[in-house]
């Protein structure tokens, strides 16, 4: 009786894909012409996730997205944030070429920022004109990489400051 019970699924599974046109018979013809990739998805085994880890996963995901939003910035922040770096940038650019390269590797800063920083020292800057950048895709970039490091650059910039008085 135990036999039969198992049998059955056995039966139902040969019926229904010995006798179909679109099923390959790959278990009655070993060399017939079926893919490995069908062949790999048919006999493949799906993970199964119990209730409590499910609960889990789900509480993970609404806490990454919460915290996804909470540091995701508003426009205006992103705007105060950019107008702080070029007002940094054009205060830094008041100093000598080498006293630059000497803050900007003290902060491990890149290339571009110094290339950027020396665009800012030609241009002409007024108080009711606006910088005037030759190449403005490398101020950008500039700025963001000199956001990260604003603490650190002012305290360079006021040690600059106080060994050249």
């Amino acid at each position: 009786m135990a036999q039969a019970s198992l049998a059955a699924p056995l039966r139902r599974y040969c019926s229904q894909h010995l006798f179909s046109p679109f099923k390959p018979r790959h278990f009655l013809f070993p060399f017939s012409r079926t893919s490995s990739y069908s062949l790999s998805q048919a006999q493949a085994l799906r993970p199964v996730v119990s209730p409590s880890d499910r609960d889990a996963i789900d509480w993970e995901e609404e806490r990454s997205k919460a915290a996804r939003l909470a540091d995701r910035k508003s426009r205006n922040e992103l705007k105060r944030e950019a107008r702080r770096a070029v007002q940094w940038g054009v205060e830094l650019s008041k100093f000598s070429p080498s006293q630059i390269k000497r803050a900007l590797k003290v902060a491990s800063l890149e290339k571009e920022v110094y290339e950027a920083l020396m665009l800012v020292k030609k241009a002409e800057v007024g108080p009711r004109r606006k910088v005037q950048l030759v190449q403005e895709g490398q101020s950008n970039d500039a700025a963001a990489l000199m956001q990260a490091k604003r603490p650190l650059m002012r305290f360079l910039r006021s040690l600059s400051k106080r060994t050249d008085e």
